[in-house]
């Protein structure tokens, strides 16, 4: 794919780009219908722009890989509130607190990403029955009584290779 075509996405459900080769994304992407994203960035990390969800509020599955949120997630992430699951596999990320505004997220999905600190906030997440921070090499922190304030947490993963 080497260019959006606007018009057409109006229409979608569903965006799946197992790998791309664009350089840039939309600064806005305005799909209404649409219930999941999935970009898969191959070589290098993409950044999004801060608004880039602001015209896609009922997504409820959210996979981003290889992606850069740094200094934070972009701002129009916590317009998603029907998400459901969002998945940031291997992404550069520094501040994820923005995600504890997403209230209805039951899967967290963190695997070998860049992400040296779980924020507390992520307490807050009382619908989260799944967190995956398998190969996340460079975590070093998980403050004290995070993990067992997640009440509905059913499966943890903290593996590393």
């Amino acid at each position: 794919m080497e260019q959006w075509d606007i018009d057409q996405l109006q229409k979608c459900h569903y965006i799946n780009l197992p790998s791309y080769n664009i350089d840039e994304l939309p600064k806005k992407l305005d799909c209404p219908e649409l219930k999941l994203i999935s970009l898969r960035r191959n070589h290098g990390y993409l950044t999004i722009p801060d608004n880039f969800f602001s015209g896609t509020r009922e997504v409820k599955v959210n996979n981003l890989h290889g992606m850069r949120f740094a200094p934070s997630p972009l701002p129009s992430l916590r317009l998603l509130t029907n998400l459901i699951s969002l998945n940031l596999y291997g992404c550069v990320l520094e501040d994820i607190a923005i995600v504890a505004e997403l209230r209805r997220l039951e899967i967290l999905t963190l695997e070998r990403s860049k992400i040296q600190e779980l924020p507390k906030e992520i307490g807050q997440l009382v619908c989260l029955r799944m967190l995956d921070l398998t190969n996340c090499h460079q975590l070093k922190t998980i403050p004290a009584n995070l993990l067992s304030s997640l009440t509905n947490l059913e499966e943890l993963y903290i593996v590393t290779i």
